[in-house]
């Protein structure tokens, strides 16, 4: 058989490809990554034959999962005696298994991003900020952490303060693609932290920090995703924060984190919204009442707009 078709086989091993070649990226599916045995799949099918190998090793290293803080050592090693296999490495992942006993992983040791010239998608879902000092993501305090290539970034938001996420997120100046989690691991299951109450003054002093010029410049697609049992709005400044040039906002939360002036007054500022998905969780008691309290705000600010393609909005049992 051809070549390509093998290499087609081979990369349909991945557990979050659809059978027509396209990616899901749906947050709920993103949750199921490395689950199924991909990674000893692919170790399989390197030893099947010579041809092999070059499409199996791709894969294998196309998306590098840390879950303990040595692997960054051993990645580094591992790319010091091999540097062409960092130009295979696409998505970095910082995760962290339920039995883990540290929650420290430091994915941002100098030499890291630069060596991964090639990664173009950084999943921080795993990381719990509260094993992080305060001054690891305050604005200045990161010097090397910079991924300037990276387009995709997979960011919790649970006991991080607004200048921590400006940090962590204008250190991107080619991001396109951005998630915020509140309240969910990188399993999809539920986080007990939960965003720190922000005083009114300080929330208004991370607003005035200005935001560089080339930050959220190709930022096009937001998705805001939180556990059912979330009670808490997000009170980020998100119009300073993410800017105004995002063209798809998807939000999944709970009826009470929704109702969030922060919120309202960043999808009021998007001129170039083409896509809004609001998917709002519901007792199973009144699945209704979500929407009768929602749709009238959500209806007052979109139905002016003259950019706005598709509206979906949907709910489901938080049961």
């Amino acid at each position: 058989m051809p070549t390509e078709v093998w290499e087609r086989v081979i990369d349909l091993c991945r557990t979050n490809w659809r059978l027509d070649g396209t990616r899901s990226t749906h947050p709920q599916v993103e949750t199921q990554l490395r689950t199924d045995g991909t990674y000893e799949t692919w170790q399989m099918c390197a030893l099947v034959c010579k041809s092999w190998l070059p499409r199996s090793r791709y894969n294998l290293f196309a998306e590098v999962c840390i879950s303990r803080p040595e692997q960054i050592d051993q990645l580094l090693r591992t790319l010091e005696n091999h540097p062409t296999l960092a130009e295979h490495v696409v998505r970095l992942t910082i995760t962290l298994p339920p039995d883990a006993t540290t929650g420290y992983i430091p994915f941002n040791r100098a030499p890291l991003s630069q060596i991964l010239s090639n990664c173009r998608t950084l999943d921080l879902r795993g990381v719990d900020w509260r094993h992080y000092h305060p001054r690891w993501h305050c604005l200045h305090s990161v010097p090397h952490f910079s991924w300037a290539h990276v387009v995709e970034l997979f960011l919790p938001i649970d006991y991080l303060t607004p200048g921590g996420a400006a940090r962590l997120i204008w250190s991107h100046p080619a991001l396109a693609y951005l998630t915020l989690f509140h309240g969910l691991d990188y399993y999809g299951k539920l986080r007990a932290s939960s965003i720190p109450s922000i005083h009114p003054s300080y929330q208004t002093l991370a607003s005035r920090r200005e935001r560089p010029r080339d930050a959220c410049r190709n930022l096009s697609e937001v998705h805001i995703v939180t556990r059912s049992a979330v009670s808490t709005t997000i009170s980020f400044p998100l119009q300073h924060l993410l800017g105004h040039t995002v063209t798809r906002l998807t939000l999944a939360m709970s009826r009470s984190s929704i109702d969030s002036p922060d919120l309202w007054n960043y999808i009021a500022c998007l001129e170039q919204l083409e896509i809004l998905s609001v998917s709002i969780s519901a007792s199973e008691y009144d699945p209704y009442s979500a929407f009768e309290d929602t749709l009238p705000t959500l209806m007052a600010h979109v139905k002016s707009r003259t950019t706005l393609r598709t509206l979906v909005v949907r709910h489901y049992s938080s049961s």
